[in-house]
């Protein structure tokens, strides 16, 4: 090696044995300074922190700028441990949730993996928890978010007209409806539409005026009339004909029926009527089973809560049948075994033995109709006649009853004409008809108060103090959101000339074939 590579390797060799005695102390003036700078105060440490700067040079203060900026700058919802994440979710409402999955890949890819966050928010959106099993909870959300929606703006609801002009009188004074049938009628005349297209299929003419009539799921129709009397007819619906037969007529009643309720299920029909009485038939036999005597009111509403199959959530006990009678001023529900010496209507005669009964607050001649046994409560409507000054005072009632005491009160601001549906989730309230631009059917949820939507009723005449010209739909909806489907009935009303207005859903998340 020649004299002037020595000295080069020489130079560098003593420059890296100084850079790393340099290295070495600058380590341990950097050790040293941190446990100083950890003794100062919060103050002092800021002071220091400004005096290190003021020191230094502009490219020094840039590279200082972006080696901090990741202490400082955080996010807070992509570093956070799962739980933390799912904990501050759950309180973000659906709207904002989404609006959070949008503002950049990270956040929508951590909500996106949030499920049981948006398994809660579906549930609170209004539908039933499936239990956990694997889905897209995410999109199920967007499902009814978008449903919820078009309830509230008013465009969920597609309005039929049905003429029913092949009825004697043009006043509809009875409705019912099932999934594939529609029957109203007219005086003493009956006509049966399909659902499917609104098509008549057939009509029947029936030995005396009809007041209240009643279909039950087993193809029976029971109808109410003016004479006292109750006639059974078998629908036989079969490929979209209807060919109906007469079945019994049962004679009890001295006043006109006004509400009739049944269930081919247990063989067990319930009347009420003007003549202060509610009278319980067998259906197979047309036997009066027992009457039910009221002192001084008509009977307005009759309602069957049987027992099916082992269960029934509106009945007050697993192995009861129920009854609800309603009158002007009180209701009253009566329960009996439903199991007893075989007998599909179970021992009646034990009926009288527990009475719940809760007293209304009518005022004169004003009574509310439309009330309800629904999650272990009886739900009615209570209002008094509004001041001038105010538009209504109606409240919703919820008489737990267990306990017998009143467990909620829902004030509506509103004057009430029939409480028409309750469910876990929903109510539906309908109002008189004021115009063709502010809706007078209200869907209310139950938890807050809120009205969620709602759409226009035309006006139509009481045919019974229980209007029985108007009916609801399948009411599953009520309390799942997801068994709202496109195309059922909400809603059915009869109207004067013949009319029938039918309300139907519009889901704007159903799926096109074609």
């Amino acid at each position: 090696m020649s004299e002037d590579a020595e000295n080069s390797a020489g130079k560098q060799s003593d420059k890296t044995e100084g850079d790393g005695e340099r290295n070495e102390s600058a380590e341990k003036w950097i050790i040293e300074a941190q446990t100083k700078f950890k003794s100062l105060s919060l103050d002092e440490q800021v002071k220091f922190f400004g005096f290190l700067l003021e020191g230094t040079t502009p490219e020094v203060r840039y590279k200082i700028f972006k080696e901090v900026h990741k202490y400082f700058h955080h996010d807070i919802l992509v570093f956070l441990p799962v739980e933390l994440q799912e904990y501050i979710c759950h309180y973000v409402d659906v709207v904002s949730l989404i609006q959070a999955s949008c503002v950049n890949k990270e956040w929508n890819r951590v909500i996106d993996s949030l499920s049981d966050v948006w398994r809660r928010k579906y549930f609170l959106l209004g539908n039933k928890q499936r239990g956990k099993e694997e889905r897209d909870w995410k999109a199920a959300c967007l499902r009814t978010l978008k449903l919820r929606t078009a309830i509230s703006n008013g465009s969920a609801y597609h309005h039929h007209n049905v003429r029913a002009i092949c009825l004697s009188s043009d006043q509809i004074t009875g409705l019912d409806c099932c999934k594939d049938l529609l029957v109203a009628c007219s005086d003493d005349q009956v006509g049966v539409w399909s659902t499917k297209d609104y098509e008549l299929i057939s009509i029947l003419t029936v030995p005396y005026r009809v007041s209240c009539l009643k279909i039950d799921i087993g193809d029976i129709l029971a109808c109410g009339h003016s004479s006292g009397h109750i006639t059974t007819w078998s629908l036989n619906y079969r490929d979209h004909e209807c060919r109906p037969a007469s079945r019994l007529k049962y004679r009890g009643h001295t006043g006109v029926v006004i509400s009739v309720s049944l269930s081919a299920e247990i063989d067990l029909l319930v009347s009420g009527a003007t003549d202060y009485t509610a009278k319980l038939w067998c259906i197979s036999t047309g036997q009066l089973v027992r009457t039910i005597v009221e002192q001084s009111r008509w009977i307005i509403q009759v309602t069957l809560l049987p027992v099916y199959k082992g269960s029934n959530p509106k009945t007050l006990s697993k192995d009861k049948n129920s009854l609800l009678i309603k009158t002007r001023d009180q209701i009253k529900i009566f329960s009996w075994c439903a199991y007893f010496d075989c007998c599909p209507y179970g021992d009646v005669n034990s009926l009288e033995d527990g009475v719940v009964q809760y007293p209304l607050n009518a005022v004169h001649n004003f009574q509310t109709p439309g009330c309800f046994v629904q999650g272990g409560n009886v739900v009615y409507i209570n209002q008094t006649l509004a001041r001038s000054d105010e538009p209504g005072n109606a409240e919703i009632v919820f008489e737990n009853l267990e306990k017998q005491q009143c467990t909620k009160r829902i004030r509506s601001f509103y004057k009430v004409r029939k409480l028409l549906a309750v469910g876990d989730r929903f109510a539906v309230l309908l109002l008189p008809h004021c115009d063709n631009f502010m809706s007078n059917l209200l869907i209310v949820e139950i938890s807050t108060g809120e009205v969620v939507g709602g759409t226009i009723v035309p006006h139509s005449s009481s045919s019974t103090p229980d209007l029985a010209q108007i009916v609801m739909g399948d009411e599953a909806w009520l309390s799942d959101l997801s068994q709202l489907h496109h195309e059922d009935i909400l809603l059915a009303a009869g109207l004067s000339h013949g009319q029938i207005r039918v309300i139907t859903w519009y889901d704007p998340n159903r799926k096109f074939t074609g």
